[in-house]
């Protein structure tokens, strides 16, 4: 595993996983808001106290590669990163002037992405 897919592997932590969601959450309600210093806060800092919990609590621990963990390895590939990229910047836009189009636009380049992770999954070994 390179270090993109042992940093995608670790978001499956559980602890990890809640504090991404919240983040998510309340970063996409002060989009809503036109709150860009708080969604940047919740969605930059409680990712980043999962994360180093995630790193903390697995250190020195055999890592298991759960369904998850594995479904997030297969997103750090090149063509999913970049259907993730347009999809990322579309939300946030979509989200800052309310637009449906631009929402709706970002969650295809998302589930566009997804195929290019779920592509080869059977034929890989992680």
């Amino acid at each position: 595993m390179n270090k993109l897919q042992k940093w995608y592997g670790q978001h499956a932590h559980p602890v990890a996983l809640i504090f991404h969601l919240i983040g998510l959450i309340w970063a996409v309600y002060f989009l809503w808001q036109g709150n860009w210093i708080f969604a940047l806060i919740f969605i930059m800092v409680l990712p980043a106290i999962g994360g180093i919990y995630a790193i903390w609590d697995e250190k020195g621990k055999k890592i298991p590669l759960t369904p998850l963990r594995k479904l997030l390895i297969g997103h750090a590939k090149p063509l999913s990163i970049l259907f993730q990229i347009p999809g990322y910047i579309l939300i946030i836009y979509g989200l800052w002037i309310h637009n449906t189009i631009y929402i709706l636009l970002s969650i295809s380049f998302f589930l566009l992405g997804n195929l290019f992770a779920w592509a080869k999954k059977g034929d890989e070994k992680i």
